[in-house]
């Protein structure tokens, strides 16, 4: 009996042999259940190549000890949080594990400096930004800048660094309360154009109106933090593909996992697929009738995607 099972026994040790290993396991954790934050996992999902655990704070962090238990008990090999909240969770219960993020506005002002850390930023870099300004608007030379040092400060001294090279100055009024930001905006003195920076002092209700108030009244257009602001009266943005996030952040996932020492050497990655944003009706409003000829050509140059609002 033994010797007629023994080739059975080779047959079903070739089998098992020649499966796939494991999959790997990613838990991802999400800071709420908002419509960005699911495009950014679906497309997460379809890129990486792994078992994916999802989580959800629902804007609570309290909910944060129950999840970082769920997690302990599934040993993924690989931590992705979308959003700062769950960043910061991330980082604090699980500081030895490698760990992705993006949806992060203003990194540095998170402790996710660690070496194991990388992710997907969640604005292009300021110098393809003010090139998009100049590009719609090249008598550009003075921008203005209203932020709260907390949230913005490192990006809006980046920014100063920087425009001298594009020929540029940066003019800055500093606020502490989306109240303060109508009389920064006066305190600016004659600009060419706003910039915005993701701050979340002035990306609320409060500071967004007051925006739209000195844009109009002043005839200085606005650039704006996502493609919602555009909408709501700034000129222009270039704007991010939310599902395409997802799989820029799958693809450096799939990196890491197959070289967890991989994270140590991956800077924070810019975001790709950028969709050029622009509102015609401002446009029309601040009599910049060359715009919209200039911004077809620079998505033609830069590849970017368009959307029009008006």
């Amino acid at each position: 009996m033994a010797a007629r099972a023994l080739p059975w026994l080779m047959c079903l040790w070739a089998a098992s042999a020649s499966l796939p290993a494991l999959a790997a396991r990613v838990a991802v954790v999400a800071d709420d259940d908002l419509t960005v934050y699911r495009s950014v996992i679906t497309g997460f999902s379809i890129e990486a190549r792994a078992e994916i655990d999802e989580y959800n704070l629902r804007g609570d962090v309290k909910a944060g000890d129950k999840i970082a238990a769920e997690i302990t008990g599934r040993k993924p090999d690989l931590l992705f949080a979308v959003g700062p909240k769950s960043a910061n969770l991330l980082r604090q219960k699980f500081p030895q594990a490698p760990l992705l993020h993006c949806m992060v506005p203003n990194v540095g002002q998170y402790d996710l400096g660690q070496p194991q850390t990388t992710g997907v930023g969640l604005e292009p870099g300021v110098k393809e930004q003010f090139g998009a300004l100049k590009a719609l608007l090249p008598g550009l030379k003075k921008v203005g800048v209203v932020f709260d040092g907390r949230h913005s400060g490192v990006k809006v001294k980046e920014a100063e660094a920087l425009a001298g090279s594009l020929g540029l100055t940066v003019l800055t009024s500093e606020v502490q309360m989306p109240e303060d930001i109508t009389g920064a905006l006066k305190g600016l003195g004659a600009v060419d154009a706003i910039w915005t920076p993701a701050d979340s002092t002035i990306l609320t209700v409060t500071g967004l109106d007051a925006l739209g108030e000195y844009s109009r009244a002043q005839k200085v257009p606005v650039y704006g933090i996502n493609a919602n602001h555009v909408q709501r009266g700034a000129l222009l943005t270039l704007a991010l593909d939310y599902p395409r996030v997802g799989r820029q952040a799958g693809k450096l996932a799939n990196r890491v996992l197959a070289d967890p020492k991989a994270a140590r050497g991956l800077a924070l990655q810019p975001p790709e697929g950028l969709d050029l944003a622009l509102n015609l009706t401002v446009a029309k409003r601040l009599s910049l009738d060359a715009v919209a000829q200039a911004a077809l050509e620079l998505a033609a140059e830069k590849r970017y995607s368009v959307q029009v609002f008006k």
